[in-house]
């Protein structure tokens, strides 16, 4: 059942009954998948998964194995979150666990909106996830970045790159003690900000590697297309989609097709 679930991902459908749909039309697929399961059991298999950890287990053993296959993955690694809109409206109150939260965008305007964060850690050079968590919108990232360091720490990071929403002198710290080396933009905070250097620089642009992941877990893995309430299955969903990013780059290590890792088709 959880290879038919990770299918409907891949396949990028607009539902996952358009997906089911699909895979019971193909017999590849359904051979694939281990049979063609209808919408009822794939809800039946998601009410008992949100009960357990399978998906983090999973997501852990897929890290230990690509890094096996790529000895310096995780030397850069990037930290960042994306907001996930919920599937309900804030008035209504149908989906409790969802927070209200507001964002900057690049043209200066303030951005709100409801519903979940996706935390990711990334390696933004080969661009692949290493792991992924949800929280409510409301959770500021520069708290997330302990836990999501504690993510980072089995790939052993040189650098830990991340935007202004992570400053503070507590995560600055939190890296140096796992032994890496904080590319953490400044945030301000109404004073004067030294001037990064030229190597500071170059090494915190490989961040734009993890924008890039989650314009694919968007436009190519379902990430941002939720059809379902509470923290847990949200959870189900996002964990999901980033970990079928992870299981297309070790597919293709074993393949020996490196060239595949970042292809969505």
């Amino acid at each position: 059942m959880l290879r038919a679930y990770v299918a409907t991902f891949v396949l990028n459908s607009t539902s996952i009954s358009a997906a089911l749909r699909a895979i019971a039309d193909s017999p590849q697929l359904t051979e694939v998948v281990g049979g063609a399961p209808t919408k009822w059991a794939i809800s039946r298999f998601l009410a008992k998964l949100k009960d357990t950890d399978l998906l983090q287990k999973i997501m852990v053993l897929v890290g230990e194995s690509l890094k096996e296959l790529l000895p310096d993955l995780g030397d850069y690694t990037a930290m960042d979150s994306s907001d996930i809109k919920a599937w309900a409206k804030r008035t209504h109150g149908t989906d409790p666990d969802s927070g209200t939260s507001v964002k900057t965008g690049t043209d200066g305007r303030k951005k709100f909106w409801y519903g979940y964060k996706t935390h990711l850690v990334a390696d933004p050079v080969y661009e692949i996830p290493l792991a992924a968590y949800v929280t409510r919108a409301n959770n500021s990232d520069s708290r997330e970045f302990p836990p999501s360091m504690e993510l980072a720490a089995p790939f052993n990071p040189t650098y830990v790159l991340a935007d202004a929403g992570y400053d503070s002198k507590a995560n600055n710290a939190i890296t140096e003690e796992h032994g890496a080396i904080p590319i953490i933009k400044r945030n301000p905070r109404g004073h004067t900000v030294p001037k990064p250097t030229e190597e500071w620089k170059d090494i915190y642009a490989k961040r734009s590697g993890i924008e890039r992941i989650f314009g694919r877990l968007k436009d190519f893995r379902r990430l941002n297309r939720l059809t379902l309430r509470g923290l847990e299955k949200v959870t189900i969903h996002c964990v999901t989609s980033v970990l079928t990013l992870m299981l297309w780059a070790l597919a293709a290590l074993l393949l020996g097709s490196n060239e595949l890792i970042r292809c969505m088709i």
